[in-house]
């Protein structure tokens, strides 16, 4: 075979491959452009939410490009993630090789995580776990974090967003609230920035001025689904007191609502058990 004729093949080859990976790839809708802005009141705003809210039974995220950085370390991983609303967010972490190294479980009652290579299974509480990652987010906000649903705090309610102060500047809707705790003693500000048409989150930021900590979810390219709902396909959260910080970022490239896909989680047997 001379030379000419083994390029034409590679290039032949490599050329099915692409086309291949491109029809195996879901297409999405791209949601492009600003939305003009409509002259909404306060309960107009907020029924345009409450009715724009994401909806599901469960949703299957495949293939989410998963990024981690805490305190200057860098970490990431290929991962699946399945939601059943209301109840648990089962999260599988597969490197390249393809091999599960972590299989998390969040749900009401706390975080449990399986050590695949350690065979160990570590169980941990919110509070325990914001006091070693920042702020002290519970279930219900976790998922709505995830599903681009409006969240609040500290308590998550979406009616309590009537509390809230409203404006639109630079081409954006804003519900935002000043709050005492009185559990916590300590001082919260809330910021939810709407886009306007779709009336989903764009960013959702909160900041704890005594405790001198700071925390953002960012929502970005916005694709329409086939129930013709709008999702975002990354998701930036960033956590930040005083020096110490955490960065996650969430690049999902496959959003399946109601899927039958999921992802069980079991305990094995022979795992200890760590506390983290």
């Amino acid at each position: 075979m001379d030379k000419m004729t083994f390029f034409k093949q590679a290039f032949a080859f490599v050329t099915v491959v692409f086309l291949l990976s491109l029809s195996s790839c879901k297409s999405f809708n791209k949601v492009i452009g600003e939305f003009s802005k409509e002259d909404l009141s306060a309960d107009e705003l907020l029924d345009s939410v409450a009715k724009n809210v994401f909806e599901y039974d469960n949703v299957y995220f495949k293939r989410v490009f998963v990024e981690i950085e805490l305190d200057g370390k860098k970490l990431s991983s290929r991962a699946n993630i399945y939601i059943q609303k209301d109840s648990s967010i089962v999260i599988s972490f597969i490197p390249l090789m393809g091999i599960e190294l972590y299989r998390a479980k969040l749900s009401k009652d706390g975080l449990i995580i399986l050590d695949r290579m350690n065979r160990n299974v570590i169980r941990t509480d919110y509070k325990a776990f914001s006091e070693r990652y920042l702020i002290d987010l519970e279930y219900s906000q976790f998922e709505s974090l995830l599903t681009n649903r409006v969240f609040t705090y500290p308590l998550n309610n979406i009616k309590l967003l009537n509390r809230y102060s409203t404006s639109y500047k630079d081409s954006i809707y804003s519900f935002s609230s000043f709050n005492k705790s009185v559990s916590r003693g300590t001082q919260s500000f809330q910021e939810i920035n709407i886009i306007p048409g779709i009336y989903r989150p764009l960013n959702n930021v909160i900041k704890l001025p005594e405790r001198n900590i700071s925390f953002q979810v960012n929502y970005s390219d916005f694709v329409a689904l086939n129930n013709n709902s709008s999702f975002p396909l990354y998701i930036s959260i960033q956590g930040v007191k005083g020096k110490d910080y955490v960065k996650v970022n969430f690049n999902f490239s496959s959003v399946e609502v109601n899927s039958e896909q999921f992802i069980s989680f079991s305990i094995p047997l022979s795992y200890a058990n760590k506390t983290l």
